[in-house]
């Protein structure tokens, strides 16, 4: 019996219900699906399903998946200079990790041909996004600073770097950074740098942006490590400090203490916080003004002998090192 014009035709041994298991599955990874699902694919490819948050985003893939189905900017740095390079073919080449904002997510087929080693030469002082272009979680071995970046979390120790995901990459000398996924995670579990200073990597396009996010931690922690370093000398030399001898060198070294404290206040105040740290920049602004105004007080309430300025002063202390304290737990170490 033949088909009326224009009805759809079918093909044979191909039951209507498999195409409808068809769309369910994509669907399904659309919605609530695992980050990585993987699919069927040809014989030297790979391919799975993988499930980016809305915002910025660490990505790659195998050679010539898509990464930028809308037309999305993909930004790389190659480790040779501060300079990203912008690929707007949105096909991504193995071991390159891409910088991408996708502003209400995405749920991707990555299809393409697998790498599961890769690796960056970096120049000292220099940063590179270098990809996981395999099929399995793989390690960072060779860099002196790698990390990985949640829409939703921020910066993390890049201890293993999924399928489609990438990595920020520092050397402080020249070196070569691979990734694979035969390695054991590497044992460092920080995003500060372990060997003093870090260059700042270059800015990303747009506000409060994940180097944003980077540059700040990096600016901010070396002036808390000064306030702590500080704090610890004076609780020392307050103790031994003798009120009756108001020339001697200690009461200069306190303060000292209390300037250089007042000092890192300033240098905090200068920062320019992302919006993820912004409640963490006010807290530390307050805090750093009572531990400095609680040395002042101290220092003064020993030496005029006035115990309700001594207890003031040890009530901001106090305050000033819990605020402190509360404000570097919401920051990444």
């Amino acid at each position: 019996m033949s088909q009326p014009a224009g009805a759809p035709s079918h093909r044979p041994g191909r039951p209507a219900w498999l195409a409808g298991l068809v769309l369910l599955g994509v669907l399904l990874a659309g919605a609530g699906a695992p980050a990585a699902v993987h699919a069927a694919t040809a014989p030297g490819t790979v391919a799975f399903w993988k499930v980016y948050a809305p915002g910025w985003n660490l990505v790659a893939g195998p050679q010539g998946a898509r990464l930028a189905l809308h037309g999305e900017p993909l930004y790389s740095l190659d480790g040779s200079q501060p300079q990203y390079a912008d690929n707007t073919q949105g096909a991504v080449d193995s071991g390159v990790g891409y910088w991408v904002f996708y502003g209400t997510g995405q749920t991707l087929l990555l299809v393409g041909v697998p790498q599961p080693v890769t690796q960056v030469h970096v120049y000292g002082g220099q940063w590179a996004t270098l990809g996981n272009s395999g099929n399995k979680p793989a390690s960072v071995r060779g860099a002196d600073l790698a990390l990985v970046y949640d829409p939703q979390a921020g910066f993390q120790p890049a201890t293993l770097v999924q399928p489609g995901q990438a990595a920020m990459v520092y050397a402080d000398s020249d070196a070569d950074v691979f990734m694979d996924p035969y390695s054991p995670p590497p044992p460092r579990t920080s995003v500060l740098p372990g060997n003093g200073s870090v260059t700042a990597p270059p800015a990303l396009p747009g506000t409060s942006t994940p180097t944003d996010e980077l540059n700040y931690i990096l600016a901010i922690n070396p002036i808390l490590g000064d306030v702590a370093t500080h704090i610890s000398h004076f609780a020392d030399a307050v103790g031994v400090a003798d009120p009756a001898r108001p020339g001697d060198q200690i009461w200069n070294d306190l303060r000292a203490d209390a300037d250089a404290v007042n000092a890192d206040l300033a240098s905090v105040q200068l920062l320019n916080a992302p919006a993820r740290y912004a409640v963490v920049q006010a807290d530390l602004v307050l805090a750093l003004a009572d531990i400095s105004d609680g040395m002042s007080e101290t220092i003064t309430g020993l030496l005029q002998n006035l115990p309700d300025r001594v207890d003031l002063g040890a009530g901001l202390l106090a305050s000033g090192v819990r605020r402190v304290s509360a404000a570097r737990g919401q920051l990444p170490q």
